[in-house]
């Protein structure tokens, strides 16, 4: 099978960021089991070091400051809770999300 996505950041390597729309779990299986997956970018998304759109972290409502606090112990991270109409922003599969702001990746 074949899967066919987008992507958020693309740089010269082909390594990514997805995830901005909030679908990162569901996207990540779907990837994981094609055959081939193929992401469709413009020109606008290729950087030359990926970093700065945040990198997207999928987390359970249940505790989610306290992997914020074990995130922001692996480095400067700077993990945001990812909010809509001033409430956390919930993904397909009723999860948060936390995104993480680095210099680059």
């Amino acid at each position: 099978d074949i899967a066919i996505d987008g992507a958020d950041e693309v740089n010269p390597s082909l390594a990514l960021i997805k995830g901005g729309g909030g679908a990162l779990l569901r996207e990540k299986m779907i990837a994981s089991i094609s055959e081939r997956f193929i992401i469709v970018a413009d020109e606008s998304k290729f950087v030359q070091t990926l970093g700065t759109f945040p990198l997207p972290i999928e987390v359970i409502p249940f505790g989610w400051e306290l992997t914020k606090k074990q995130i922001e112990k692996i480095g400067p991270m700077n993990p945001i809770l990812r909010l809509k109409n001033n409430t956390p922003f919930i993904t397909d599969n009723g999860n948060y999300i936390l995104d993480c702001h680095m210099k680059s990746i």
